[in-house]
């Protein structure tokens, strides 16, 4: 739910590198393929970025940098982060120039519908990458025919939901919001389900959901036909975005 653009480590860069090669045999009437063939075969040439400290910061939230991407995120990095945003996919750490020679951005955990982990599972090893804890697009160089291939990576995806944890159900946030800063406990039942346990704050023992909503300046984003609070203003427009793209994908 952050965004990490600091103290990357470089990997799988040798091996993305081998994978890709491999894989301009098999895509060679894939127009996408060719795309990844043709600046292959020139970024070696050509000169990276020179290493400024402007993109080197520790942990954002995802709102701030999606706010100010400008700020956090390298040119070369830039439209293809915009691209995944308005497809509802965050992001979680990309590429700067001190610690890779190549682009990559990295997603959130879990953060895919099966439709779009079906498209990284089917196109493993020509950019996109499933070896790690989070899925990873990466392409070789720091050029800008490699932002082309990143991008073009990126439009490969398609527009999906929001995670479940950008918004509760009206019981969940209600109970959330008695507790207040009460002292909490987490317990998980047999089937994995987390519950809360403690005391509710006294003040907050009565509220109803619609106190609740009030006090914490949220009751623009209770949707009662969903029963849900969403987290934030902008999470609630992807899910109507993403509503309104599975509207004209029927009509």
């Amino acid at each position: 739910m952050s965004e990490r653009l600091n103290n990357y480590n470089n990997y799988r860069t040798d091996s993305t590198n081998d994978e890709l090669e491999d894989s301009q045999t098999d895509s060679a009437n894939d127009e996408w393929g060719k795309t990844i063939q043709d600046f292959q075969n020139s970024f070696k040439q050509k000169e990276r970025p020179e290493s400024t400290p402007q993109y080197e910061y520790q942990e954002v939230d995802v709102e701030e940098v999606i706010k100010n991407p400008e700020e956090y995120i390298i040119p070369e990095c830039l439209e293809a982060c915009k691209t995944l945003w308005s497809k509802n996919i965050e992001t979680a750490m990309c590429a700067n120039y001190h610690d890779s020679t190549d682009l990559f951005i990295e997603l959130v955990d879990d953060g895919l519908s099966d439709e779009n982990k079906k498209i990284f599972i089917e196109n493993e090893g020509k950019g996109f990458i499933n070896s790690y804890k989070r899925p990873l697009m990466q392409v070789p160089g720091q050029t800008s025919e490699s932002a082309a291939a990143l991008k073009t990576l990126a439009d490969k995806l398609k527009v999906q939901d929001i995670k479940n944890n950008r918004f509760q159900s009206s019981e969940k946030f209600l109970e959330e919001y008695k507790y207040g800063d009460m002292p909490v406990e987490y317990t998980l039942d047999e089937h994995g389900i987390a519950h809360i346990g403690g005391q509710y704050n006294p003040e907050r023992v009565n509220a109803t959901l619609q106190d609740a909503l009030l006090q914490t300046g949220k009751t623009n984003l209770y949707v009662p036909s969903e029963d849900r609070v969403y987290e934030s203003q902008m999470f609630l427009d992807w899910h109507n975005r993403y509503l309104e793209a599975k509207d004209k994908e029927t009509n």
